[in-house]
């Protein structure tokens, strides 16, 4: 990857590293893919690509005297080893009771896709997960279908919601399995922690069997209150054992979500 060939380099812009207001930087397209907020958080640091980048230079000098300075003092501040387990402390899993301005957030985050995409590009737009069903206990994030249609530029796609602070998630750094074209978006993830508003955008094809099933799910939840209100349980359950662990979580709740899922089927076949 090519660094632009006019950037004077972070320091000279703001006297900071990672500077947010660029967004033709390859460093920062590195860091938001893996969910960090600037090399100092990356456990290859300092990389071949980034010792390559002005090596010598007073920019370059001061920069990695920085992101060096900042990675010794995050290993001595906490007992984090990986990424991986940063993430975990600052992105818990959280239960909220039902908000009733979900819904509309929503609402505003599929307008604001339409605007950044392109309705052309898009064949639906879908409300699922916890938060979309009323009155259920849930993760307060607002989980999004996207479902465009299959000559949809993915570079233009990505680039499009990237320069709008969304993370785009693709191929290895999915953490659970992700039908084509495997691409996700996140926003509203923190230095710290989350933003009041947290979306997760789940980019999908055309008649793809998760996102038939994900609205199953939903829409059996809605018609049948005593299955959420179970479903409620569960996830309270599971929360003492799995608030740092989001993926471990998810698998724990998959009994009951196929269970839901094969349950619907039945009634719309």
């Amino acid at each position: 990857m090519k660094i632009a060939p006019h950037c004077p380099g972070c320091w000279n812009i703001s006297n900071n590293c990672y500077w947010e207001g660029c967004n033709s930087c390859n460093f920062r397209t590195c860091c938001t893919e893996k969910q960090i907020d600037h090399c100092g958080y990356c456990d290859d640091f300092p990389c071949e690509r980034y010792k390559g980048w002005a090596s010598g230079s007073e920019v370059y000098k001061k920069a990695m005297e920085y992101l060096l300075s900042f990675k010794q003092n995050k290993s001595v501040l906490t007992n984090e080893k990986t990424d991986e387990e940063r993430r975990a402390r600052i992105y818990p899993v959280i239960l909220s009771e039902y908000n009733i301005a979900w819904p509309e957030w929503y609402k505003e985050e599929k307008l604001r896709l339409e605007q950044l995409i392109g309705v052309d590009n898009i064949v639906c737009i879908h409300h699922i997960g916890s938060t979309a069903v009323p009155d259920l206990t849930a993760k307060p994030t607002i989980d999004i279908i996207l479902e465009i249609k299959e000559n949809t530029d993915l570079e233009n796609l990505r680039q499009s919601l990237f320069s709008h602070k969304y993370i785009c998630l693709r191929e290895d750094a999915l953490t659970i399995p992700t039908p084509p074209p495997h691409m996700m978006f996140l926003k509203g993830y923190l230095e710290n922690g989350f933003a009041e508003r947290v979306y997760h955008i789940h980019v999908r094809y055309p008649n793809d069997d998760d996102s038939r099933d994900k609205i199953l799910f939903r829409d059996y939840l809605i018609d049948y209150p005593d299955a959420a209100k179970e479903y409620a349980m569960l996830k309270r359950g599971l929360l003492k054992n799995y608030k740092n662990d989001r993926n471990g979580y998810t698998v724990a709740k998959s009994t009951f979500i196929n269970k839901i899922i094969n349950l619907a089927k039945t009634i719309t076949e």
